[in-house]
């Protein structure tokens, strides 16, 4: 009996750092808590992008060129990581006939809403935010904060009503979804049959945020496959593997910078601060760290898989 309680726990623990690797899918999923108003139905599944005007082009370059130059600058691996105006994606996306490009406004909309959604009645403002944050590095995670807030300043043009209502269409739209999000619910729901499919979605997108977005999915996968969780070499394995995903990302080019999108929120939500974003995943773990030699391990045999050009499955990702 007393085994069995120190593996319960442990496949607790291992549950709470597969949490904690998949940081990079925060945008509103994880960390940000949705706002208690944001519930209300909307006529339609796919947004469509609030009625903005672009800045003209530039007078010494034909309108089309520019819009081409634009679109193939913003269709890089990470468009958002170090974009500095997020509604501008979301704009440009929003509406966009492709999975791929609505997931792209998903993610710019979804890092600033509801995380920065006014409360009724109240400006749009980042200090709510700033005020309850406690004293250990408040310096760091308000100067994250602020550069946030900087970056999704112009979704606040829009009424509190106008982005509730867009959030909840966003939520509606299954193929703006990260494929990890929707792969871990229909383990949740029991819809494993549904898995390999989200998991090659993910993996053949060519994406690297969407890649990301599969980290937890390991632990589940095991968690799946070895329900009495006596399999202590699988839990390492799968703690491994998603610990291995966001560092995957950032091989194929997810911007893992310091001043990157995703850095900055592990900063201002986590206080993990300090390095890069895998390095300020690693502080994230806490006590209990994956071994960085498995972690590695992982991240070859992944990296080299997903370079030979084909979609994955569970059992790639979780042998």
């Amino acid at each position: 009996m007393a085994g069995a309680g120190v593996r319960k726990r442990r496949w607790a623990i291992v549950l709470a750092c597969a949490a904690a690797a998949a940081v990079v899918g925060w945008t509103a999923r994880q960390l940000w808590q949705p706002d208690a108003d944001i519930g209300r139905p909307v006529a339609d599944a796919r947004p469509a992008p609030p009625a903005h005007l672009e800045e003209p082009a530039s007078s010494a370059e034909p309108a089309g060129a520019a819009s081409a130059s634009q679109n193939a600058s913003d269709l890089r691996a990470d468009p958002i990581g170090a974009a500095p105006d997020l509604r501008r994606l979301y704009d440009q996306f929003a509406a966009s006939a492709d999975p791929k490009q609505r997931r792209i406004a998903a993610r710019a909309f979804g890092a600033c809403i509801p995380a920065f959604l006014p409360s009724a009645g109240q400006a749009p403002s980042p200090e709510s935010l700033i005020q309850a944050l406690p004293p250990a590095q408040k310096g760091e995670r308000e100067a994250a904060y602020r550069a946030l807030y900087a970056r999704c300043s112009r979704f606040m043009d829009e009424s509190r009503a106008q982005l509730a209502s867009t959030h909840q269409a966003l939520q509606r739209d299954a193929d703006a979804r990260e494929p990890g999000a929707r792969a871990a619910q229909a383990l949740l729901d029991g819809r494993v049959d549904q898995v390999d499919r989200l998991i090659a979605q993910a993996t053949a997108s060519a994406d690297p945020a969407a890649i990301e977005s599969l980290s937890g999915i390991a632990v589940r996968l095991a968690r799946e496959r070895n329900p009495d969780q006596s399999d202590a070499a699988l839990a390492e394995t799968a703690r491994a593997v998603d610990a291995a995903l966001p560092a995957v990302a950032c091989d194929l080019g997810l911007d893992c910078s310091a001043n990157s999108l995703w850095s900055l929120q592990l900063c201002a939500t986590a206080g993990a601060c300090q390095g890069d974003l895998t390095a300020r995943l690693a502080a994230r773990a806490g006590s209990d760290p994956v071994d960085p030699v498995l972690v590695q391990r992982q991240r070859e045999r992944l990296l080299a898989l997903l370079r030979s050009g084909r979609a994955l499955s569970a059992a790639d990702l979780l042998p």
